[in-house]
């Protein structure tokens, strides 16, 4: 682990209140923090940079109003480290797993790894609505890629920092949390994984989620990634050795 350099990202948008647990719990555990704030009207950045990360400040929207994946994109531009976990501004996420899960990741050679939420540590994390649509969503996934997800909108992620370009991400919004996995699974030359982690309480702040659009925009995205990823290539395919039949018997 001593030769291994860990970059951590987190996205985020008035997360003052919270950002510095966040900070402090990863420090031990990676060799850079990088902070990538996406249009806060608090002091986020200058309390995530008196506690000691990196902070970029990245404006871009997609067409919702949303940067959540524009940040994560522009993070993973600037970490330095060779392997690089994504984790949310709001403590949600179990950090102190990151040891085990980068012995994980190399154990078996994994190129992306989804860190599927399996448990929470208080019923009240997560409503029977939210717990109905990622089921949803999973079931989608299996049915489209034939792929048995466990949470297809998990926001934690390991990634090694030469597959990031190799993803070709171009979501800037939500979005962007399903085309981690969806491209990782549909490319040929990338091994994908998941890996167990129990969710504790958020930290600070609440979800800046619409969770009825998100959902449905999810859904929507999973079949567009899907009929531009697996196929279209297809259908291509298919036309060309049609073709390629048809001109051999004609010459």
């Amino acid at each position: 682990m001593n030769t291994i350099r860990i970059s951590a990202i987190i996205p985020c948008r008035n997360e003052e209140k919270g950002i510095t647990k966040v900070i402090d719990r990863l420090k031990p555990l990676v060799d850079e923090i990088v902070v990538v704030d996406n249009g806060s009207t608090d002091q986020t950045v200058d309390v995530a940079r008196n506690a000691g990360a990196r902070v970029f400040v990245e404006n871009r929207k997609d067409r919702h109003g949303i940067g959540y994946g524009y940040a994560i994109q522009t993070g993973m531009e600037q970490a330095r480290g060779e392997y690089i976990v994504v984790v949310d501004a709001d403590g949600e996420h179990p950090v102190e797993v990151i040891p085990n899960l980068m012995n994980y990741f190399i154990d078996g050679n994994y190129d992306v790894i989804s860190c599927n939420r399996v448990q929470r540590v208080s019923s009240k994390f997560i409503s029977k609505v939210r717990e109905f649509g990622m089921k949803l969503l999973n079931l989608e996934v299996k049915v489209f890629y034939g792929y048995e997800m466990k949470d297809a909108i998990s926001g934690m992620v390991m990634i090694r920092k030469k597959a990031y370009a190799m993803l070709d991400l171009k979501e800037g919004g939500w979005d962007l949390s399903p085309e981690i996995k969806l491209s990782a699974i549909a490319h040929k030359r990338l091994h994908y994984g998941e890996y167990p982690i129990i969710s504790i309480v958020r930290e600070s702040g609440e979800s800046k989620q619409i969770l009825w659009k998100t959902g449905i925009q999810h859904a929507t995205y999973i079949i567009k990634h899907w009929y531009q990823h697996i196929a279209m290539p297809k259908v291509r395919q298919l036309f060309d050795r049609t073709v390629s039949i048809v001109y051999d018997r004609a010459v």
